[in-house]
């Protein structure tokens, strides 16, 4: 290999590595960079039902909705038992004298005897407008209820349809990330011997740079498929409310 050739060899290689580091950030060495595909392509990924189960559980909005359903309840409770205020109690106690005829047929006289009397019972002052307002309360607090309980099993719907989302893009991710783990291993090997085969003159320096365009673009989407597998890793982990670890794993 010549100076020149040296030197453009040289160029390339130094250009490959700050194109790789573009997307990263930095730059890794290839037996770092696969070793960190390794470590998230074994993140454990637990079942889809668990997923969801976990996610309606920790959903602050499912708290408040279920909070909401029971003061309802207290309210159709409360319109049932509406009706006690129109009863009255009451109690009478009455103490007097009574005059008796008191003698035969034909000779009568009048005696006063003593008299007392009480009574206890209940009744009930309700008028037609209040019974209808009574109705009326009870069936508005029902749809009421029957709202909110609507809503929390849209809430419900709206969570695990998120869960499924964000689950399946996470597979396909990671089946993304193995495959260009492959494919930037498979590129490794490639840009290997081509360094090899340049330097020893078998190989044109176009057709050096070509390998070397191919390896830093496997590069690139290796680097942005590890990206979106950690972002719905964690969007997922986030809306599920528990860490993975904790759950079992399945996939």
């Amino acid at each position: 290999m010549s100076k020149n050739q040296a030197i453009l060899f040289n160029l390339i290689t130094i250009l490959g590595v700050l194109t790789g580091s573009a997307l990263s950030g930095q730059v890794l060495p290839k037996k770092e960079s696969l070793s960190d595909t390794v470590n998230l392509s074994s993140m454990k990924i637990p079942p889809l039902g668990q997923l969801i189960e976990s996610a309606q559980a920790f959903s602050p909005l499912l708290e408040e909705q279920s909070a909401m359903i029971a003061m309802r309840q207290w309210q159709i409770k409360s319109a049932n038992y509406d009706w006690g205020r129109y009863v009255l109690f009451f109690s009478e106690f009455r103490y007097g004298t009574v005059d008796v005829l008191v003698g035969t047929a034909s000779q009568l006289t009048v005696s006063p005897i003593g008299s007392a009397y009480y009574n206890v019972g209940t009744r009930l002052q309700l008028s037609i407008f209040d019974a209808l307002d009574l109705k009326q309360k009870r069936k508005v607090a029902q749809s009421m209820l029957s709202y909110e309980e609507k809503k929390r099993e849209d809430l419900k719907r709206m969570i695990q349809d998120d869960v499924i989302r964000l689950w399946n893009k996470l597979l396909s991710y990671r089946e993304i990330m193995l495959i260009n783990e492959d494919h930037v291993a498979a590129q490794n090997d490639n840009i290997f011997y081509a360094e090899q085969q340049f330097k020893a003159g078998d190989i044109p320096l176009v057709e050096y740079a070509r390998i070397k365009e191919i390896s830093i673009k496997a590069q690139q989407e290796y680097e942005l498929a590890k990206k979106e597998f950690r972002e719905a890793y964690y969007l997922l982990e986030s809306l599920v409310g528990k860490d993975f670890t904790t759950l079992s794993p399945k996939h």
